[in-house]
């Protein structure tokens, strides 16, 4: 009998036979649909399968392209297959690929070939253990079809990948990343089993910290409205020093208050991280950072012992400020305090030019790249209601131009953001023109080489330009406050937490040992140059780094530092400079920053190389008193 609706049964036309229009025609003829659709399949010749066609020809020889692997997590795929095989039940004893197991065949041993520096290839053979059950089993509890499940599956995948490739030599710097982490991934049970238990764990206090400090609202005298944290926050850069102030007491009498919580959670994050460090066998708390930033201790040694001897700058330039300001010295509440001079407006256009130019004078193909941002409208520069504040660089992916969003208001700050991302897509596009779209990215210590470069190169445009005295110390004042708050302050930084976690494996640290610690350091950092009162031993409880990552805080000093030393360099090298430096750029993450830094000659390691980028903000900071008179 046939279908009761045969007369309203709705033809399909599926054009083509590739493994997509396959698999919706089986969908649609299944017995489940008692006939509904007339199917009807048109392609070009007689083999169907499109890119996973298989046949043989004429002389009996294999006729095919496309997969010849499956990756084990294929569910779908396995359990469509699963199904055709089922359908056609074919008789084992007259038919070489009678089920599905006949036509795969389990494939644990997986190699990969890498090109090694000598030119020769290099195999990377990882080894997949059997999952539980088998491909394409019926979904139920244990298998469930969820974006969590196969999110673990896939993380199991690479998991095994990193535990079965050996880990390279000493001192061999060529390998990739996933050789020097293997050694410390665990066996995938425990690696599951570790990523469920942050969701509840560490991932957990993070959220309650930013919740916490979301919820917060303030209240300042002659204002009637509350302020959020963000809000009261943006007041440390007001020119009242009244306000100034009143935001910081509130600030930091909040942070007392919630200390208790905060100090748990910090006590609770630091002992987790050091379970971890130990359950994986690194040597110290800052090795896994280290690791994924491809860089070795000596380095981060280096780079702080070379900033905490140079603390005396920063302090002469707070003296010199306080001088400015008309202040005997500075309190805490008036280190970000603004200058009494007014920023001069500028055109968009005007800023346009100004950042062309600017790069112009580093090299024409920066200028050239630079330029295609405004000529081919890859930058979106007018603010508008509903568009997201901030500024930002999305690099893409190679093949694709990289895009710019900023929110020019026609300040002087705005310039030098315009120059900063732009300073990004330079180096993006340089990457895309060698990278692949797996080293594609820079790691982060390198990645705000070229941005920063670009504030470096508009900055010396304008000094260049501009004779008043005002304008000179506005914009010495902003560069060196800049560098001073991402070189010397995020150093401090680092200090304090390197001391708090060695100090939070011996002991739980109460609230007076953390304030301590922080005192400790930015008495270093400000010395006699900056008041600090009895509320400022609090600060720490308000740095969500501190808390949201461990030892990210230098990789901003990394990233200032360096670009200031190979700015030096530019300086004393001049032209011979720029391709080693447009070379560096195109290196994007290929390879890591000590190899990449290695043609131009130079040593992560050595204090002295960034002492030389240390020497740019002394010259600024000697630039600003003599602009100030002093």
């Amino acid at each position: 009998m046939g279908h009761p609706e045969a007369a309203r049964r709705i033809n399909v036309a599926v054009v083509g036979g590739g493994c997509a229009a396959l698999t919706a025609a089986f969908e649609l003829t299944h017995p489940k649909h008692q006939g509904r659709y007339a199917v009807t399949v048109y392609q070009m010749g007689w083999r169907l399968g499109g890119k996973g066609a298989s046949g043989r020809g004429a002389s009996g020889r294999i006729e095919e392209h496309g997969l010849h692997l499956w990756l084990g997590f294929y569910e779908n795929a396995f359990r469509l297959m699963r199904g055709c095989y089922a359908e056609l039940d074919r008789d084992p004893a007259t038919c070489p690929i009678a089920t599905w197991r006949d036509a795969f065949a389990p494939a644990p041993s997986v190699a990969v070939t890498e090109r090694a520096p000598n030119g020769a290839w290099e195999p990377w053979v990882a080894n997949f253990p059997p999952g539980r059950g088998e491909p394409g089993d019926p979904l139920d509890q244990t298998n469930p079809f969820s974006v969590k499940g196969y999110m673990l599956q896939a993380a199991s995948l690479l998991y095994e990948l990193l535990r079965s490739v050996h880990a390279p030599e000493v001192g061999d710097e060529s390998r990739p990343r996933a050789r020097a982490a293997a050694p410390h991934t665990l066996a995938v049970e425990v690696e599951s089993a570790l990523a469920s238990k942050d969701l509840t764990g560490r991932r957990a206090w993070s959220q309650l910290y930013n919740e916490r400090c979301a919820a917060w609202r303030f209240s300042l005298p002659g204002r009637d409205e509350t302020l959020n944290l963000a809000e009261v926050r943006s007041l440390r850069e007001d020119a009242h020093r009244e306000t100034r102030a009143a935001a910081h007491t509130a600030v930091l009498e909040r942070l007392r208050d919630e200390s208790p919580l905060i100090a748990y959670i910090l006590n609770t994050l630091y002992q987790d991280h050091r379970l971890e460090t130990d359950l994986r066998r690194y040597p110290h708390p800052v090795a896994p950072t280290l690791l994924d930033d491809e860089l070795p201790l000596a380095t981060l040694d280096a780079l702080m012992t070379a900033v905490e001897s140079h603390y005396p700058v920063a302090q002469r330039y707070f003296s010199l400020k306080a001088k400015a300001l008309g202040l005997d010295q500075l309190a805490t509440h008036d280190v970000l305090a603004p200058y009494p001079d007014g920023e001069r407006e500028v055109r968009f256009d005007e800023a346009r030019d100004e950042v062309l130019a600017a790069f112009d004078a580093l090299a024409p193909r920066a200028r050239e790249l630079a330029r295609g941002f405004f000529d081919e409208g890859r930058i979106d520069a007018e603010p508008r209601p509903g568009k997201r504040d901030g500024a930002f660089c999305a690099g893409m992916v190679p093949g694709v131009a990289p895009r710019v969003l900023v929110n020019f208001h026609g300040r002087l700050r705005d310039v030098f953001t315009l120059a900063h991302e732009l300073g990004h897509g330079v180096h993006f596009a340089l990457a895309a023109e060698k990278q692949s779209l797996l080293n594609y990215w820079p790691t982060s210590p390198m990645a705000e080489t070229a941005s920063v470069f670009g504030e470096m190169l508009l900055t010396r445009r304008l000094l260049g330009a501009v004779q008043d005295r005002a304008t000179r110390r506005q914009l010495l004042a902003a560069r060196i406050e800049e560098a001073l708050g991402t070189i010397h302050r995020q150093v401090a930084f680092t200090r304090y937490e390197r001391n708090a976690h060695d100090e939070r494996a011996r002991a739980v640290l109460t609230t007076e040992r953390l304030c301590a610690l922080w005192s400790a350091e930015t008495g270093r950092l400000y010395g006699d140059a900056v008041a600090r009162g009895p509320l400022d031993v609090w600060g720490w409880a308000g740095i969500p780094h501190l808390l949201h990552y461990r030892f990210y805080c230098y990789s901003y000093a990394f990233g200032q530092l360096l670009v200031f030393a190979l700015y030096e360099r530019w300086q004393r090298e001049g032209d011979a400079f720029v391709p080693r430096y447009l070379e560096l750029l195109a290196g994007g993450g290929g390879d890591t920053p000590v190899a990449l830094l290695k043609p131009l000659g130079i040593d992560l390691t050595d204090p002295d190389f960034w002492r030389g980028g240390l020497d740019v903000v002394t010259r600024m900071v000697d630039e600003f008193a003599d602009a100030t008179g002093d």
